[in-house]
């Protein structure tokens, strides 16, 4: 007679919890106790991109026009349409919105922003013009996202399009956050700040 072997027993998805707390535990405990503080360690600035400038004028409308409409309509319309967690009409109107929505904010900053900051020779370095550019660039992948959706391009490149806008959206978005001395620009004349 053969011995029969007793059945296999998979690990339990009960202890998968207890251990993912435990660990989140152990990561704050090493947070709170053991890291350094780094919120006001390093060189700071006085003098913002101008991208950051821009959202911080004119408070709060340039913060809601520039970044929360946009952002707002993003993440509320066109990636849960791409994701498939909300109706396909979402994501087009989603996307006719902020086809319209953002040619229009590049234009404006092209006139206001970037023509003037070029013909002056205003800009802060590289990363200014990263912050800006990318901002202003974000219109184009929209754009073709836009005539690839009411055009019948494939889905697939509709997604990628899609991807495409959110990645300059937030490369502007970094870099508008970084002190434009990052990348080598030095404050000179009537427009540089103290740097710290």
């Amino acid at each position: 007679m053969t011995a029969i072997a007793p059945p296999a027993t998979e690990p339990s998805t009960s202890t998968r919890p207890a251990f993912l707390l435990g660990l989140v535990a152990v990561l704050v405990l090493v947070a709170v106790a053991l890291l350094p503080d780094i919120t006001a360690a390093g060189r700071a600035t006085d003098v913002p991109t101008h991208y950051m400038g821009l959202l911080m004028a004119n408070q709060p409308w340039n913060l809601l026009l520039f970044m929360a409409v946009p952002f707002l309509v993003i993440y509320l319309g066109l990636v849960p349409a791409a994701l498939g967690l909300a109706p396909a009409w979402v994501g087009r109107a989603a996307i006719a919105f902020l086809a319209v929505y953002l040619t229009v904010a590049a234009a404006y900053l092209l006139r206001w922003a970037v023509w003037p900051l070029t013909d002056s020779g205003g800009w802060r370095g590289p990363v200014d013009l990263i912050a800006v550019g990318g901002y202003v660039l974000t219109a184009m992948p929209i754009l073709v996202l836009a005539v690839l959706t009411f055009g019948g391009g494939s889905a697939r490149a509709q997604t990628w399009w899609a991807w495409l806008a959110l990645v300059v959206a937030h490369v502007a978005m970094t870099f508008g956050m970084m002190a434009p001395f990052v990348l080598g620009w030095h404050a000179t004349g009537p427009m540089a700040g103290p740097l710290h």
